[in-house]
């Protein structure tokens, strides 16, 4: 079987949807498939890309942002054209399923499509867009990015969700044909033996790793970050980039209690980091999964995390930390100050059932084999 994803949202500098991608073409050609990424690029390139190829199409960057667009139907018709997928997988919900129709026009035999819903567009984006406008007004403005929503997933033979709360909301939203896949993590390279030695007698260290925006809760952490520091001792250590980045800085610059080191695209290097943590901060409360959450399971760091979204449910679902009431930095911090006072052992245990969870159910291998039973399904379907 051959499977071509297809998506703005890939950058060299951010980690969702290329650490899926990187993972599905390290463990899906072992089950038969042959796996295909078609992003936009700043040049026309195809390149190896763990176990099967990228290929990168001409288009301009967005402005503000570190994706790029597709520069038109042209290139991606072409490249469909040459591959005949049997299944092609969308990732991003806006314009680029109008872009692939029109792409598979003429592709024979017409493969099956499905949509990866990776964000929360509705939720995470409208909804705090409009929260100041009147009620009657911000309504209406997340019904119709609803609308749109089910519009666009209507149109594919299935709708792939990370987490079940996701694929409740959609259901819930009347999006048909959805199916809970989830995502995974590497369990080799995040684990607890991966922490670099660290002096028994230094303070207690925090860390967030993922990107450095708004809709990811990071600016709660720059407000709790004082309270938290007072009431435990700890250190702070970010890694990621994002358009907060100028807040961050200007706020590390007075604190020696705060390291920032950027974006990390090493996972080798983020585990040693995640495995040597106290506590992980997970604060974004419209995660569809959250890889940085599972991420710190897997390395058996208890997680505080808001009490919305996927961050809750893999919290919940582990009993690997704790959560906080999403959108209040007071009660994050209290979160943070109370899991560090609980004695060693009780954290031990926190972090070893996070793990335990993530060797059940979300290593990369029972992930693969949710999507393969979802491609083989729709692939051998007559009928939507």
């Amino acid at each position: 079987m051959r499977v071509v994803d297809v998506t703005s949202f890939f950058s060299d500098t951010c980690g969702g949807i290329k650490t899926y991608y990187r993972a599905k073409a390290h463990v899906l050609p072992a089950r038969g498939v042959e796996c295909h990424f078609v992003v936009p690029g700043e040049t026309r390139v195809d390149e190896p890309f763990a176990g099967g190829t990228l290929h990168r199409l001409p288009g301009p960057r967005l402005a503000g942002s570190p994706y790029r667009a597709f520069g038109g139907c042209s290139p991606l018709r072409t490249v469909l054209g040459d591959l005949r997928p049997d299944v092609v997988e969308v990732g991003t919900h806006y314009l680029l399923p109008m872009l692939v129709r029109r792409a598979l026009k003429g592709v024979s035999p017409a493969p099956r499509v499905v949509g990866f819903y990776h964000a929360d567009y509705p939720e995470t984006y409208v909804a705090p867009a409009v929260r100041l406008a009147p009620d009657c007004v911000a309504r209406g403005a997340v019904s119709l990015a609803w609308a749109y929503c089910r519009s666009q997933h209507a149109q594919y033979d299935a709708t792939l969700a990370a987490s079940r709360f996701v694929a409740r909301s959609l259901d819930a939203q009347g999006v048909p044909r959805v199916h809970w896949v989830g995502l995974g993590v590497d369990t080799e390279t995040f684990h607890p033996g991966a922490a670099a030695p660290r002096d028994s007698s230094s303070a207690p260290l925090v860390v967030y790793a993922g990107r450095l925006a708004p809709e990811k809760g990071f600016d709660l952490i720059l407000e709790a970050w004082d309270t938290i520091h007072r009431g435990t001792g700890a250190q702070l250590l970010v890694i990621g980039d994002g358009p907060l980045a100028p807040a961050l800085a200007a706020f590390a610059a007075t604190r020696a209690d705060v390291e920032w080191r950027g974006y990390v695209d090493l996972a080798a290097d983020v585990a040693a980091a995640l495995a040597g943590a106290d506590v992980v901060l997970a604060p974004g409360e419209h995660e569809s999964f959250s890889l940085a959450t599972a991420e710190a399971l897997a390395c058996a760091t208890p997680v505080v995390g808001a009490d919305r979204g996927g961050n809750a449910e893999l919290i919940d679902l582990s009993g690997g930390g704790l959560t906080f009431r999403s959108g209040r930095a007071a009660t994050l911090a209290a979160g943070v100050v109370g899991l560090l006072g609980l004695p060693a052992h009780t954290r031990r245990e926190l972090g070893e059932a996070g793990r335990a969870h993530v060797l059940r159910a979300l290593t990369w291998e029972h992930v693969a084999t949710r999507l393969c039973q979802v491609y083989e399904s729709v692939r051998t379907s007559d009928k939507r």
